[in-house]
């Protein structure tokens, strides 16, 4: 079952898109699986290894950290389109499909509500990547430098 449902139906109507309207679909497509994961976050029957996979992909797509600066061409974009659907991905697998369901249900209904739980996860995540980041700085350079 996939969790996301396309806006458009016909295969054919897929094909006639330009190649910019196609990668338009897929980030958006990729904006709601991941508000979706945001709130997958916060049921309580969602397995703790999905839970993780869910947080690592939410940190490092609203994490400025990359793990290739997305100044390089082609290969800083081209990470970001990898890495976080494939976590995404195996954090599917992890979740039971009826769980998948009911949230991707709400979304379809009311996105707004979804939207707005989801950003503040984001900011949580976005803080608390920072101020780990800062506090292993710390110890790195009081380690080697003090």
């Amino acid at each position: 079952m996939e969790p996301i449902h396309d806006d458009l139906p016909c295969k054919a109507d897929r094909d006639n898109l330009t190649i910019k309207q196609q990668i338009s679909r897929k980030a958006k497509i990729v904006r709601k699986k991941l508000i979706l994961a945001g709130c997958l976050l916060s049921d309580p029957l969602t397995p703790l290894l999905a839970r993780l996979l869910l947080v690592l992909a939410i940190a490092y797509a609203v994490s400025p950290i990359d793990l290739i600066p997305d100044f390089i061409p082609v290969l800083g974009i081209l990470d970001d389109l990898v890495l976080i659907p494939a976590i995404l991905f195996l954090a599917w697998k992890l979740i039971p499909l009826e769980l998948i369901s009911e949230y991707n249900t709400k979304l379809i209904e009311d996105d707004r509500v979804l939207l707005n739980k989801w950003k503040s996860t984001g900011f949580v995540l976005v803080i608390g990547t920072w101020i780990i980041g800062l506090v292993i700085a710390y110890f790195f350079l009081v380690r080697h430098f003090v």
